[in-house]
């Protein structure tokens, strides 16, 4: 069952969290996670796979304070999906199969500078000193945006809590998306003219399915739509 949030609009801002749905054995494995302490309050995060990976597509958030990283093409093998870390700014990673990927989540205490790069069949992340914590936002460039939320039965207590609309002080839309938990996992990513938001293991409840006619806050957004 899927909930669906759209919002027509060319620049986003405010947005957060998770993903999607499996598909077919794909080429590559995500078999490993691993992790160790460096100096000066920093971690490394080690993704093994079974094949060599590219540079990933990645994106943060600010709150709350995630790295998101998508290996295409990629399954996963892991026995649990979180893989608790407690180093440094890193609270745990969590790995969910979308579509044609895999996308692992780096939940962090606060957004902090890092570096990934690849080596063979690992992709290193090198988590640095934290930066401050601030709001969470997104942007992008289309003239929607879609977001949706996944309810998987077996998991309770996961949702969506409000959404709510603002324009910003430089006249950008900011679609603000309370949840029930940080925990919850989203997926970001750009569908044609849209942005589509899912989220997994999270209920919509009743009086949040709706469409929002934002046009008046003359931003570029126009209508935030919420649906089942």
């Amino acid at each position: 069952m899927f909930n669906m949030v759209k919002a027509r609009n060319s620049a986003l801002t405010g947005v957060v969290l998770l993903l999607g749905c499996l598909t077919d054995a794909l080429a590559n494995q995500l078999q490993d996670i691993s992790f160790s302490a460096l100096p000066g309050n920093r971690v490394e995060i080690v993704l093994t796979t079974s094949e060599p990976v590219g540079q990933p597509a990645s994106f943060t958030t600010d709150n709350p304070a995630r790295i998101a990283i998508d290996l295409v093409n990629t399954t996963s093998s892991l026995e649990q999906k979180v893989t608790p870390v407690a180093i440094g700014l890193a609270r745990s990673v969590t790995a969910i199969e979308a579509g044609d990927r895999t996308r692992v989540v780096i939940n962090l205490l606060e957004q902090v500078s890092h570096e990934i790069r690849t080596e063979g069949n690992r992709l290193i992340v090198s988590i640095g000193a934290g930066s401050g914590a601030g709001s969470m936002s997104a942007t992008s460039t289309p003239t929607a945006s879609v977001a949706s939320s996944r309810n998987v039965p077996g998991r309770s207590g996961l949702s969506l809590q409000n959404i709510d609309f603002r324009r910003g002080t430089q006249g950008e839309a900011r679609v603000e998306i309370e949840l029930s938990d940080p925990s919850v996992v989203v997926d970001m990513r750009q569908q044609g003219d849209r942005v589509v938001l899912d989220f997994m293991d999270s209920a919509l409840p009743p009086q949040l399915a709706r469409t929002l006619d934002v046009m008046d806050f003359a931003t570029p957004v126009t209508t935030i739509e919420t649906r089942p």
